[in-house]
């Protein structure tokens, strides 16, 4: 199965290494073929203008099976997106 993973940190003293080591580790425990980690530092979950973020919007099933974050608030902060994802991605890492 091929995978893209996506991480965020909202500051510059955050670390993003913590949420890639997550990812990968659940990728070679579940044998997925990490293909990519698309990543924004820096920047708010509560804004969609994020260069990482869009370009996973663009993501299409010939381009992965499926993405991985380490916390959905990677994501988003926003409630109408967390609500919406909760129920196909409810399978923890």
């Amino acid at each position: 199965m091929k995978v893209i993973g996506y991480v965020r940190v909202s500051t510059s003293t955050q670390d993003l290494e913590r949420q890639r080591v997550k990812i990968t580790e659940c990728c070679e425990i579940r044998n997925y073929e990490l293909i990519d980690i698309y990543s924004d530092f820096a920047i708010s979950g509560a804004t969609f203008n994020r260069e990482g973020f869009n370009k996973l919007m663009n993501v299409t099933k010939d381009d992965t099976d499926m993405i991985i974050v380490s916390e959905l608030s990677r994501l988003s902060r926003k409630e109408e997106i967390l609500d919406t994802l909760v129920g196909p991605l409810s399978d923890p890492l």
